[in-house]
């Protein structure tokens, strides 16, 4: 049956969250692979060389994660008039990776990821495409979103995409 929970990594320790039945499933699964042992500390977070994270957490987690991804947005918006090409290589290749890697390990987090795509269809398109904010509207973003090969910059819509990028990994092992 495998794990019933979603896993992330944040940079130096991997961190665990439960779905559903969150203690009781962390226990559970935990001791079906031999591991008993699970340290508590206020804030109901539990450590097992890492940390298992409530529902709470999760959202705060998200949070900060969106907190610095818009940052870093809204710098390449300075940048993108004069630097287009590496703006564009820096989002595609490396940020837009970032969220989307919360996306494959954590359900139901498209409300959490909205201040990132405001800031996407409100500071950084507009730069980079030098274009007025009211020109980039809800058909233009989407022709935007579509892959290279398709005529598109493969800029995804965050909110659109994040249940897609949740359920292909979880379809694929389904047989």
């Amino acid at each position: 049956m495998g794990l019933s929970m979603d896993i992330f990594l944040r940079k130096t320790s991997r961190s665990i969250s439960a779905r559903g039945g969150g203690e009781e499933v962390a226990h559970t699964t935990f001791a079906d692979v031999m591991i008993n042992t699970l340290f508590y500390s206020p804030g109901q977070r539990y450590y097992l060389g890492s940390f298992v994270v409530c529902g709470i957490l999760k959202e705060d987690f998200i949070r900060s994660n969106v907190d610095t991804c818009v940052s870093v947005v809204g710098d390449f918006a300075k940048l993108a008039v004069k630097y287009p090409q590496d703006i564009y290589m820096g989002y595609t290749s490396c940020l837009q990776g970032e969220w989307q890697y919360l996306c494959k390990c954590m359900p139901n987090i498209a409300h959490l990821l909205e201040p990132l795509e405001r800031v996407l269809q409100e500071d950084l398109l507009p730069d980079f495409l030098c274009v007025d904010s009211e020109d980039i509207n809800n058909k233009f973003r989407e022709l935007l979103a579509l892959a290279v090969r398709r005529g598109g910059l493969g800029i995804c819509i965050t909110m659109v995409v994040v249940e897609e990028f949740y359920n292909t990994p979880l379809m694929c092992v389904v047989i």
